[in-house]
């Protein structure tokens, strides 16, 4: 489970902790809404509330994501202490949940520091690695230049502290760009540029206001940067705008000249920037002016700003979406909040992009903005080369197929991915106009298109119908999200559905939810003007640089890059987070209907009004000169017109205003907007608050956070220490990180050898999370560790768990922080120790007023009490939940009830549940902890279901069907504690609940009732109410668990610090509440509320580590423990007590114990016969208790703990003998001779045995065999086991013991004396045609042992069976020795031996081969016997000896000889021989040339010679001479012979020649036309020779 590497050799690090899976375009997930506006800092100004809030600029920090900050314009009234606006900060060290603000510096608050200007607006926020910027313009009220007038910037310095990064802001703001005369200079921008091409840091020194409040001179070193700010330059006197851009290359220590960027007789600004490399792209608006068209435009800097190229169109003649704040057309019922169309750029490492609204365009009409077409806009965006100047056409990012207004959007992109923001009305479209179309007249129909017409997103009222009535509309916008793939230079996936980002609570009314707040988009916002206006921007950002590694090279030094683009690493993740935020009127406080007054439309000048002098600035009528005439009465009207001037009333809004009533405001401190902000990511959230402690060989503790925000499925995952820090493979070791807490004395022996946890699970419930403790040790004050958390997809307690299966969730850098200074505590001093003491606040459970009893609604049930909502003070008829805010008509949000002291019982927090020795004054700093901060009415007793609590995350209850009543619904009651970390360090903690009431846990494993443990923060906001400043509460839920197990409270330790409901993280000195629910039907709950006041709820809260140089949790310390559960008994009886002698048992010491929470309680038991006591203490008292026939002996035990709570134990006990016998002899093993081969019949002792403790006295022995049994020789044989058991009276079986019983065999085996034979008795005589004899043969052979091993040789077994024992042999001729031998298993031998006699008296048959008689030729040379065969008694493989004797055969000589053969066999007793002969016949012949004539054809009587001769065996003539011819000629056809001379060798016709040939001189007297043959005779040999060709007669 262990795997160690070295991070800086392993992978690109992101110390921001953004790191996911590859790129999916899957959609955004909101987290829930946050007012960025926060608490306002103690002693920042607390007397100047945040009221009307605007046009918002956030960072994250890179280093620390969950540290996000943000500046906005905030009007501070009228009053000259701060001006009209002027710039507000606020920051949050937890991702947005809580934030607290501050108005920054250079305002007229503090004339040491003040810049002089009465207005200062339009923040830009940035961060870097070690601290942040805000570029921001200050101005004179009429906005124009002056002295001190420009561009400046606020510089800031993170601290590192236990709560995480704080800022500490220069005292003096830097000038950037100083206006003269008459010029204003507005919209600025600014981007942060890393040096990538020479990483490095430069060293930054200023004088900061630190969080305390105290002056300190701050070094720094940060990245090497160069930072651009560019911004708009109006100048009255030309009627024209520039745009200029600057830069710093020293972080404000020099600024460069500035460089025009464009100039225009129009209105050039709105600017926006990015940069790919050195490559920066300028974006802005050129405004329609002057014979311009309405075009986005486009500058490129290829020196990262040092000189900047031409402008260019990008898109031209764009059907921009601008709205005055004043009507321009004459419609005079039209007023809405001023927006510019204005472009946003970014990018993603290799491509821009750029963002806007555009109105729908007709090719015909052009622009649609006429009564006739609804003039609804989109969201378009344009992508960019790398170079800045190819631009793709444009893409519609979300295309809108409703009637609704898209604009003002903003774009960001982090990691390859894009997200984009925008304002949207479609909603507020719909349901305006399915009400209308609900009410199905004409007058509504008239207003539908009334509405449609509207070229902006505008309230109005429609003028009076007849009978005087009047449709009256507050318009809303709601902001949307999404994110967008650049795919290429022209190319832009926007397939991800678009997500809404401003979620606003739900409550039930009229059977259904209903959105309980809205932003009415229109109201004015500063108090100066009588006019709306909401902002010109929002804000998205995201985590804008990475720290990476160079994993080819460990030893090269980490360095930041951008985090635009895609990590190219290996592995690496890719999937952003970002923070978006914008301005939005919830919260608006005072009347806000928009119905006439007085006769007179709001946001409108009477038509008798002079016409409005021309604007004093080109900022399009942010800030109007004042106009002569009457002023429109609006809901928010100056105090002339208010009845109850000077006054401060409450309204009461259970009474409807109607048109034409007069309404009277809170004067003069009316609530119009905040910043609202979400964080959007798309992943199970794994984080950590403060990882950049810094070491230092103490431990320290990093928290980390898992969450789970599945809303159905809990899920578990996996915590991994991926490299242990430098120096843990040391010797000896100087480092060290492990999920378990060890020694961390580096001389500690254990620290040395104990192995570090690295790996932990943690299963986490839907919508809840999980803080983890993580502790490292380092000698080192930099040491980096990283952990990764992955998502588990399988069984991790199976065998067969695989983790690579397992999905990676984040990773986390832990340590790494060296811009940002080292570690400070409270009191901003280097904080060298850690503690971590909870401080718990629990409720008097006699009061119920500390329990938030009511109904639960199913509906909603997390967000509403129906109790406290009267259904009765709505009439549907006249109130549409989707036109009007909710808000106006709950008196719970305004009763002054909910914030009466006498609500917060200072008997809920009893000083004896505080022990002041548990608290040591040297530790706690009372200065760290300021009243206002920690004031117990702030601590709320109840987790609100109503209005107050915004979108709380709540899991859905568990409930079962039993939970329900009869009506189908359910109760609840809520009991309400308190953790508060009254120590130094950022601390998780564990809490634990458990019920004393078995009655209510019966309830509970029943289904009855369902219960939930939620952990949730009380968030406070500033707020003007009722006249006071006052602090509104947000709850933001942390952690829940569904159905814990509360049968028994689970107390953490040391080792096991995380057992219980729930975990979560504590800044040191805040607060976190946590809600033990109880949810069911009402008969039951009441039972649940009854049980409460017993004082029945068990807590333990934990912190999950020790404070530094402590070993152990210790108890009222690190650990609060109030345990009401009562003590467990190690048995529920009846006892049974082992008998210990024949008279019965002695009780043993702690026969009955008890414990709670792992602690021993002790016991009292008595009889309950006499009331004697048994036990006392853990004392023994000696009692036997007799086997009493009567039954068992009757006991009462008591458990006690320390805090009085008791249990009881009626029990008996009972004397019982479970003891077994056991043996003290056992026989030694048995030998006997066998009988026979069944065996032998054996007698053997049986062994002795006695019972244990001598509660029997005899005891029965049995055996298995018996004695006396038959023990085979034969398998299992020879050796048989033995068992014996002995049994006591109790039947209680002993141990079994075995010895064995051998059956042996001593005695030779004997063979019987005689051998019977099988077809015939030896000696056999073989017939003819016998070659050998088959003889079967056997006899008996006896022994014990049945299986004897028979051999005879020669002879095979045939079907012996014990004890007679048969063989065969297939005998051959002659005398065959036999031996047989018989073997036992002990290898004893018998043997019998005899010899087989077989008799051969017949000769062999011999057979010639070849013919009898042989011819052969005269001289044919010498002669060969083809030879002969012979076969011996019919068997061709017996031996046989053929003699061949051809002596007297002459081949020279003609004549017949003759051959003898003889056969002689191997016969027995002796040989025998036969003979044959063969003739052999010497002849001589001729050779033969054929009769040849001279001619073949002649004419009869005509001479024709013919000749011939015999030839000798080499073919030549031969001399026949002596021989004498016998010649014939025949008619070939016929065979008639014509002549047959006799050969007459001495004359001329028939002769014999000289050259061995014969001639014959044919006359050929023959009859003519026929065809002659020749035939001659040898006289000598009979031969006859024909002719070789015939003769043709003519």
């Amino acid at each position: 489970m262990t795997v160690r590497m070295k991070c800086a050799a392993a992978l690109c690090v992101l110390l921001s902790g953004l790191m996911s899976t590859d790129v999916l375009l899957a959609q955004s997930h909101v987290e829930q809404n946050s007012n960025v506006v926060g608490r306002t800092l103690p002693g920042y100004y607390r007397g100047i509330p945040a009221m009307q809030d605007n046009e918002a600029s956030c960072a994250i920090n890179p280093i620390l994501p969950r540290n996000i900050v943000c500046a906005w314009n905030a009007s501070g009234g009228s009053d000259d202490r701060i001006g009209d606006t002027w710039l507000r900060f606020s920051e949050s060290l937890d991702g947005g949940r809580t934030f607290f603000n501050r108005y920054l510096n250079g305002s007229n608050l503090n004339p040491a520091t003040s810049i002089g200007q009465q207005f200062g607006a339009d923040p830009v926020m940035m961060c870097w690695p070690g601290g942040c910027g805000t570029v921001m313009l200050a101005a004179t009220r009429a906005e124009r230049g002056g002295e001190g007038g420009g561009i400046y910037i606020q510089w800031m310095a993170d601290i590192n502290t236990e709560a995480g990064f704080r800022k500490a802001f220069k005292v003096n703001l830097d000038r950037v760009y100083r206006s003269t005369g008459s010029k204003f200079a507005d919209k600025p921008h600014a981007l942060y540029m890393l040096d990538e091409r020479d990483p490095g840091t430069i060293d930054v020194t200023m004088d900061v206001e630190m969080p305390d409040g105290s002056t300190q001179q701050l070094t720094r070193s940060w990245p090497k940067a160069r930072i651009i700010v560019v911004f708009s330059l109006f100048n009255p006197s030309k009627n024209d705008v520039e745009i200029l851009s600057t830069y710093t290359d020293d972080y404000g220590g020099n600024w460069s000249n500035p460089k025009q960027v464009a100039v225009t007789s129009g209105q050039d600004q709105g600017v926006s920037l990015a940069a790919i490399g050195d490559t920066v792209f300028y974006g802005f608006r050129r405004f329609a002016n002057s014979g311009d068209n309405d075009d986005f435009m486009g500058v490129v800097s290829n020196d990262r700003g040092q000189q900047v190229g031409k402008p260019f169109v990008i898109a031209s003649d764009v059907c921009v979406y601008d709205v005055p704040t004043l009507p321009r057309d004459g419609e005079s019922s039209l007023a809405a909040a001023r927006t510019n169309d204005f472009p946003w750029v970014s990018q993603d490492g290799s491509n821009f992009i750029m963002v806007y609204s555009e109105r729908r365009f007709n090719p015909e009409e052009g622009c649609l903005n006429s009564t006739d077409t609804p003039p609804d806009s989109r969201i378009m965006a344009q992508v960019g080369s790398a170079n800045g100047k190819d631009w793709s056409g444009p893409f519609e990012v979300a295309p809108n197929p409703f009637h609704g207004f898209q604009f003002m959007p903003v774009v960001e992109c982090s990691l390859g991915i894009c997200q984009i923001a925008w304002w949207d009305s479609r909603r507020d479209s719909a349901r305006t106009l399915q009400f209308l179309g609900a009410q199905n007249d004409d007058f509504a129909d008239a207003a539908a298109q009334y509405f449609l017409s509207a070229p902006i997103l505008a309230d109005f009222n429609t003028p009076p119908d007849d009978s005087g009535n009047v449709y009256q509309f507050r318009r809303t916008a709601d902001m949307y999200t999404k994110k967008v793939i650049i795919t290429g230079n022209d190319s832009l996936d926007t397939s991800e559905p678009a997500t809404r980002a401003s979620q606003y609570r739900q409550v039930p009314f009229g059977g259904v939810l209903v959105e309980r707040e809205f932003n009415p988009f229109n109201v004015k916002a500063y108090k100066t003007n009588a006019v709306p206006f909401m902002s010109d921007y929002s804000s998205m950002t995201s985590v804008r640089q990475r720290y990476v590694f160079n994993p080819d090279n460990p030893s090269e030094p980490p360095y930041w890059e951008s985090n635009a683009g895609p990590n190219p690493l290996p592995n690496a993740l890719n999937e952003p987070l970002f923070w978006l935020a914008w301005t939005d009127a919830r919260n608006m406080r005072g009347q806000i209907y928009t119905a006439e007054i007085d006769g007179r439309p709001p946001y409108s000048r009477t038509p008798d009004a002079p016409p409005p002098e021309p604007p004093m600035t080109g900022d399009n009528g942010e800030n109007q000169s004042a106009v002569e005439g009457e002023e429109s009465l609006t809901a928010e009207s100056v105090e002339d017109y208010n009845p109850l001037a000077g006054e401060c009333q409450r309204i009461d809004y259970d009474i409807r205003p109607g048109a034409g009533d007069t309404f009277y405001a809170i004067n003069n401190r009316v609530k119009d907007s905040d910043i609202y902000g979400a964080m959007i990511e798309n992943r199970a959230t794994a984080w950590s608050l403060n990882p950049t402690k810094t070491l230092g060989s103490i431990q320290r503790t990093y928290v980390l956070v898992v969450e789970n925000d599945d809303e159905l499925d809990g899920k578990v995952f996996r915590l991994e220490i991926m490299n242990q820090p430098v120096g843990y493979d040391d010797a000896p070791k100087t480092a060290r990180a492990s999920w378990q807490q060890l020694p961390f004395d580096l001389d500690d022996e254990e620290f040395q050898t104990l192995l570090p946890t690295e790996r932990t699970f943690e299963a986490i419930g839907p919508q809840s999370s999980a803080s983890v403790a993580l502790f490292l040790v380092s000698v080192a004050p930099i040491n980096p560790v990283t952990v990764n958390i992955y998502e588990v997809k399988s069984d991790y307690e199976d065998p067969a768990y695989n983790p690579a299966n397992d999905v990676l969730v984040n990773s986390v850098v832990v340590n790494g922080s060296i811009e940002s200074g080292p570690l400070l505590d409270l009191n901003g001093d280097p904080n060298g120790f850690e503690e971590h003491n909870p401080f718990v606040y629990a409720p008097d459970p006699s009061d119920l007023t500390n329990y938030n009893l009511g109904h639960y609604e199913n509906a909603n049930p997390d967000l509403f009490n129906p109790d406290l909502y009267n259904p009765d003070l709505f009439n549907p008829d006249l109130f549409n939940p989707d036109l009007f805010n909710p808000d106006l008509f709950n008196p719970d949000l305004y009763n002054p009830d909910l914030f009466n002291p006498d609500l917060f019982n200072p008997d809920l927090y009893n000083p004896d549940l505080y022990n002041p020795d548990l608290f040591n004054p040297d530790l706690f700093n009372p200065d760290l902890f300021n009243p206002d901060l920690f004031n117990p009415d702030l601590f709320n007793t109840s987790l609100t279901d109503s209005d107050m609590l915004h979108n709380a995350e709540i899991p859905k209850p568990d409930l079962a069907a039993n939970a329900y009543d009869e009506n189908g619904e359910v109760s609840k009651v809520d009991v309400q504690f308190g953790i508060q970390n009254i120590g130094n360090t950022l601390t998780p903690y564990t809490v634990d609940f458990a019920l004393s009431d078995p009655e209510v846990l019966q309830l509970i494993e029943d289904g009855f009732i369902s219960t939930q443990v939620i952990a949730w923060r009380n968030k406070k906001i500033d707020d003007v109410q009722f006249c006071d400043n006052q602090l509104v509460t947000e709850n933001r839920v942390i952690a829940a668990e569904n159905n814990p197990d509360l049968t028994q409270l689970q107390v953490p330790d040391i080792l096991n610090n995380r057992v219980g409901a729930l975990t979560y993280f504590i800044a040191p000195g805040d607060i976190l509440q946590n809600t033990l629910r109880f949810i069911g039907p009402r008969a039951h709950i009441q039972t649940v509320e009854k049980a409460l006041k017993n004082d029945i709820i068990s807590y333990v809260f934990t912190a999950q580590t020790a404070n530094t140089g402590d070993d152990e949790l210790t108890t009222g310390i690190e650990q609060v423990i109030n345990d009401r559960t009562p003590p467990v008994f190690s048995t529920a009886g009846p006892l049974e007590l082992e008998a210990s002698g024949p008279q019965g048992a002695l009780l043993p010491e702690n026969f009955i114990t008890a414990s709670r929470s792992g602690e021993d309680v002790p016991v009292v038991c008595t009889l309950s016969s006499d009331g004697s006591t048994v036990v006392s203490d853990g004392d023994v008292i000696g009692l036997d208790i007799k086997n009493d026939p009567a039954g068992p002996t009757e006991i009462s035990c008591t458990a006690t703990t320390t805090n009085d709570i008791s249990a009881t134990l009626d029990t008996v006990i009972s004397v019982v003998d479970t003891e077994a016998p056991s043996f003290t002899s056992v026989p030694p093993d048995v030998s006997r001779e066998a009988e026979s081969p069944l065996g032998a019949n054996v007698p053997f002792d049986l062994p002795l045995a006695a019972d244990m403790f001598g509660v029997d006295p005899e005891v029965d022995v049995i055996c298995d065999p018996a004695p006396d049994s038959l023990f085979p020789f034969t398998s299992p044989g020879p050796r048989t086991e033995v068992e014996c058991i002995a049994y006591d009276d109790s039947g209680n079986p002993s141990e079994p013991v075995y010895f064995d019983v051998v059956i042996v065999d001593t005695q030779p085996p004997v063979i019987g004396d005689e051998i019977g034979y099988s077809p015939e008795i030896p000696p056999i005589t073989l017939t003819p045609f016998q070659s050998s004899f088959l003889l079967n043969w056997d006899f008996v052979a006896n022994d014990a042992d049945a299986m004897l091993a028979v051999e005879c040789d020669p002879g095979e077994p045939v079907n012996s069976s014990h004890p007679m024992y048969e063989f065969r042999h297939d005998f051959q001729i002659g005398l065959t020795p036999v031996s047989c031998v018989a073997t036992d298993g002990n290898g004893l031998t018998d043997s019998v031996s005899f010899s087989v006699e077989i008799i051969d008296e017949h000769p062999p048959e011999i057979t010639l081969n070849g013919d009898n008689p042989i011819v052969l030729d005269l001289g044919s040379g010498p002669y060969e016997d083809p030879g002969a065969t012979a076969v011996d008694n019919g068997d061709p493989n017996l031996p046989v000896t053929i003699v061949i004797d051809d002596s007297a055969v002459d081949t020279t000589t003609a004549g017949t000889y003759t051959v003898t053969i003889t056969a002689t066999d191997e016969g027995y007793p002796t040989a025998n021989t036969s003979t044959v002969e063969r003739t052999v016949i010497v002849e001589f012949s001729y050779g033969v040339s054929g009769i040849i004539p001279s001619k073949t054809n002649v004419q009869m009587g005509s001479a024709n010679p013919l000749y011939w001769a015999w030839l000798d065996v080499d073919g030549n003539p031969a001399d026949s001479s002596a021989d004498v011819q016998k010649l014939r000629i025949e008619n070939c056809a016929t065979g008639e012979v014509v002549a047959s001379p006799a050969s007459d060798t001495g004359g001329s016709d028939f002769r014999f020649k000289a050259d061995n040939w014969w001639q014959f001189n044919w006359s050929t007297e023959v009859p003519a036309d026929a065809n002659y043959c020749a035939y001659v005779v040898s006289g000598l040999t009979g031969q006859e020779m024909g002719p070789q060709k015939q003769v043709t007669v003519r």
